[in-house]
């Protein structure tokens, strides 16, 4: 298992991020429930659906991701976070950053926008800056390292393409590029950082919760390269339109979940822990899910190509494989540094709560199920355009998210929280 180190940023650094997380996805639960009617029109490009989709992308899934990197990095690289007082400071210039930009996405306001967003734009690549700084201080090397550094690489560029796009908004300045910078921003945020991201941190965190050794890494480099070859060659499509390199670009990423899966195949076929946590099951549904993600592109190439399919899609991959992997992992991480933080140095020498103690994880089912179901009838409702059908599938995903928020408020234990915000000391 993961173990605290002399490393360890202060407990409440990735606290305000990830709780922040878990007000966001409460937020967002209940903006799904009430944009139901303009997500089953099929026009993602709406103010409403835009500001949707970046309360999930920055208030929930950056936020959280961000907490839970500032303290596995120092677990997986060994090494000590650099910048930590830039790091605190940045949190609250990201969440002022995070609301005034949803209010004016609600709103419409291009010049709150550009204001907001470039606030965003500045506190993402602070954060960008601390982590890449701290891995190259690392001697750690391999897979893990490749994509965790080419994640915050790419993060960089995706909030750079946005904020080019907010500049051509407000001054015209390459307004005639504007589709092909935002598909570059998509590409790098979702393909780019996100993907890279899970995968990476996927290769560190999948043995230690099911306690495997002995797998080759051989295929690790291999898998990196097909990734990064299928980023870039979609990235090429946006600008040099192609099917050949739109093509390509799918097959490299169908070859790279491919390896990904046979890598976490033998991962589990030789763990020590018989029985695995469901969470950890669902990381690899979500594995799955990618790779039949990646069919559908190769259909939808040939389709019509409708923006209720370009919707359909994002969600797909949105939902389906980056929110779900990051939910499974939560069940996961979650506990251990709650645990870790507020009973480890106390272990063996008194009687204290055991991590499993923390969240029974069979209750996760009461998240996967509707988030499942709720899911797929979201997408069927969308393709073909049936408010109830989406109504109903909203409803039930909100459900799964509020289900999922409850339960890690539950383990954060809410009235400890206040004094947990006050630590400032790095652990030993």
């Amino acid at each position: 298992m993961m173990q605290n180190t002399s490393h360890s940023p202060p407990f409440s650094l990735p606290l305000r991020y990830m709780l922040t997380g878990m007000v966001g996805f409460v937020l967002f639960a209940v903006d799904l429930v009430i944009q139901f009617p303009t997500l089953a029109a099929g026009t993602p490009s709406t103010a409403h659906v835009v500001a949707l989709t970046h309360l999930l992308t920055l208030a929930v899934l950056l936020s959280f991701v961000m907490g839970a990197v500032y303290q596995l990095l120092t677990v997986a690289f060994l090494t000590p976070l650099r910048w930590l007082f830039a790091a605190r400071v940045n949190y609250w210039a990201y969440v002022s950053g995070v609301v005034g930009l949803w209010v004016s996405m609600q709103l419409w306001s291009v010049s709150g926008l550009f204001w907001f967003g470039s606030l965003v734009t500045l506190t993402v690549l602070v954060y960008a800056i601390v982590i890449i700084g701290s891995i190259l201080t690392s001697s750690v090397k391999g897979a893990l390292r490749g994509f965790v550094f080419s994640a915050h690489v790419y993060l960089a560029l995706a909030v750079v393409m946005a904020w080019l796009m907010l500049l051509s908004m407000k001054t015209g300045f390459l307004e005639g590029q504007y589709m092909r910078i935002l598909g570059t921003h998509i590409t790098l945020a979702a393909g780019g950082f996100f993907i890279f991201l899970l995968i990476g941190f996927s290769y560190k965190l999948f043995p230690m919760f099911t306690l495997s050794h002995g797998f080759s890494t051989a295929r690790q480099p291999y898998t990196l390269g097909l990734f990064q070859g299928s980023l870039w060659l979609l990235i090429a499509y946006i600008w040099l339109p192609s099917q050949w390199l739109f093509g390509a670009s799918i097959l490299a990423g169908l070859a790279g979940t491919g390896l990904e899966v046979l890598d976490l195949r033998e991962m589990y076929k030789k763990r020590m822990r018989k029985r695995v946590d469901r969470p950890v099951l669902f990381v690899l549904t979500a594995v799955m899910l990618a790779a039949i993600g990646f069919v559908g592109f190769i259909l939808f190439a040939f389709s019509s190509r409708t923006m209720a399919g370009w919707q359909d899609m994002v969600s797909f991959y949105l939902l389906g494989v980056i929110v779900l992997t990051v939910i499974s992992y939560a069940y996961k991480i979650v506990p251990f540094l709650v645990w870790t933080y507020r009973y480890g140095k106390r272990a063996g020498k008194e009687k204290i709560p055991m991590m499993a103690d923390l969240l029974n994880l069979n209750l996760s089912l009461w998240t996967y199920v509707p988030y499942l179901l709720g899911l797929a009838l979201l997408l069927v409702g969308v393709a073909v355009t049936m408010e109830f059908i989406a109504m109903v599938g909203c409803l039930l995903l909100a459900a799964s998210l509020f289900t999922f928020a409850g339960q890690m408020f539950y383990v954060l234990d809410l009235r400890k929280v206040p004094g947990d915000l006050l630590d400032t000391k790095a652990r030993v």
